[in-house]
């Protein structure tokens, strides 16, 4: 049943990208949103092909304004790139999820069952 829910969850996770793979996207919009079991207020990408948002982190938000600069409105129709690496979090090590600048979206790197939850096969 959790396993469910994660594919449902209307928000990225590394484990939605396969080790080593890069999913290549175009920002649709940014949305401000309650978060997570705390609500917490973040903000979130929301892309172009793929129904899910990715909610933002310090590490990305710094290499998103690096990219296309300090207001998130200038962001949209950009590309971006997802992959997945190592990465410190409070409880230890993990897996996180980054940005890269890139060309043409396209869907090369979604594991299987990502692509079957997001087309509905």
């Amino acid at each position: 049943m959790a396993n469910q829910r994660e594919k449902l969850s209307k928000y990225f996770k590394a484990e939605d990208i396969a080790p080593g793979a890069f999913v290549h996207l175009t920002i649709d919009r940014v949305s401000n949103e309650e978060v997570g079991i705390t609500k917490e207020m973040k903000d979130v990408i929301y892309f172009r092909e793929i129904p899910k948002g990715l909610v933002i982190n310090k590490s990305n938000r710094l290499t998103l304004i690096m990219l296309y600069g300090d207001y998130d409105e200038k962001w949209v129709g950009k590309p971006i790139t997802l992959y997945t690496c190592d990465t410190r979090t409070p409880t230890g090590l993990g897996r996180g999820m980054r940005i890269l600048e890139r060309g043409q979206a396209s869907f090369k790197g979604l594991p299987a069952d990502a692509e079957a939850f997001m087309y509905g096969a």
